[in-house]
Formats: C-alpha cells, structure tokens, sequence
C-alpha cells in the first residue's frame, strides 16, 4: 500500500470562530476569526462506511456540481464527456500513484473518473432542460 497523502487540511476548529465558508455545497473551505495551529501525528479521514454509501456521496455530489456548473453558465461537450473522465482517471492512477495501492487505487482511479462523467451528463442534461 503506498504511504498516505500528506495534506493541511483545516480540519478541527471552535465553531464560535470559524465555520464552512463557499459559494456552493460542496468544496467549501474553513475560515476561522484567529490564529490556528498544526496538531502533531496522523488523523485517518473514512468519509464514508462502504462502498455503495460512496458511490451515492459521489452521485449527489455529481448533481449538485452539475447545477453549480449550470447555474454559472458552463456547457457540456463532447470532448468534456470523453476527455475530462479519461484525465480524472490518469491523474488519480498515475498522478497521484494511485497504481501503488493496487486495486483499491484502480477502483478509486475507475469512481474518480465515474464521477466527472455523471457530472458531465447531468449539465449536458440541464443545458438541454431535461430533469434529472
């Protein structure tokens, strides 16, 4: 298995201080009213139980990106419908050396690129006024 992603993510914080800031649902960030500080040592994030609970965390997130997108203007194409999935997946396997968790990291690399084109569809979808 290959070594964590070592990342700084603002991850606890006083509510009184801080909270979830963006413009949208998701990919918002943390601001905090004062200083922060680094904690020491490893904090394992398992944002979902199983497989089919991320799978459904990965389609709603599809809609709602979809509905941002679509409410800022942007289209679908084809070459977004053929090109961005096959990206999403080279970078997840190849990029981000998803390859060295074996097959966890193909299936990861396989839902990763899944979800840019369910996104995809979906604003194809509401750009031409059909539901979802």
């Amino acid at each position: 298995m290959a070594p964590p992603i070592r990342d700084r993510v603002l991850r606890l914080f006083d509510r009184r201080h801080g909270g979830w800031r963006g413009e949208r649902e998701i990919h918002e960030a943390v601001t905090v009213d004062g200083p922060i500080a680094l904690l020491r040592g490893d904090l394992l994030h398992h944002p979902y139980r199983n497989f089919l609970q991320l799978l459904d965390k990965k389609q709603k997130y599809a809609r709602m990106m979809a509905e941002h997108e679509f409410s800022r203007g942007k289209r679908a194409t084809l070459g977004k419908l053929i090109l961005a999935p096959t990206w999403r997946f080279f970078r997840s396997y190849v990029v981000k050396r998803g390859f060295l968790d074996g097959w966890p990291g193909l299936i990861e690399a396989f839902v990763s690129a899944n979800y840019v084109r369910q996104k995809t569809i979906m604003l194809w979808l509401l750009c031409n006024g059909q539901p979802l």
